[in-house]
């Protein structure tokens, strides 16, 4: 199983507590080119993340290239909409898109319930998403129903 999910923060509190005991993830891999060049970064991650579970730091240019064990289940976290769609162009293949937490921020005008907060260009970029099949769904943690996004946003 692959969980593909955009969360602003990362590795946190409802990726640790929810996500991996929930669907016995057993590797993390974090998408990111400045998370990739951020030791500290990536060094808080570490510290965040169980001793039982795997966790590497990919460039997003590079994901597309990464074997997955169909044996063992991961979450790849994205920061942002825009890394997805990167990804996407370079030959990742997603079926399902959860979306965990985009939070607010100045030109982030657009609100898709509690935690998820856009601006005009990311909302294109989830439209385009969206346009190429992929399923999109407002999660924050998996006790909680999905929302399903479409392209009417």
């Amino acid at each position: 199983m692959i969980i593909f999910r955009v969360d602003d923060r990362l590795i946190h509190g409802q990726v640790v507590e929810n996500w991996l005991g929930t669907f016995n993830i057993k590797h993390i891999l974090v998408v990111n080119d400045g998370v990739k060049k951020d030791e500290l970064r990536r060094n808080i991650m570490r510290f965040s993340t169980p001793e039982n579970i795997e966790l590497d730091f990919l460039d997003v240019s590079s994901i597309s290239n990464f074997i997955f064990n169909e044996d063992k289940n991961y979450i790849v976290l994205f920061e942002t909409l825009e890394d997805v769609l990167s990804a996407v162009k370079s030959g990742l293949k997603i079926e399902k898109l959860n979306l965990g937490g985009i939070h607010y921020a100045k030109g982030r005008n657009f609100s898709l319930g509690k935690a998820i907060f856009l601006s005009d260009s990311e909302c294109a970029v989830l439209r385009e998403l969206v346009s190429r099949g992929i399923d999109i769904y407002m999660q924050a943690i998996p006790q909680e129903d999905g929302v399903k996004v479409g392209t009417d946003i």
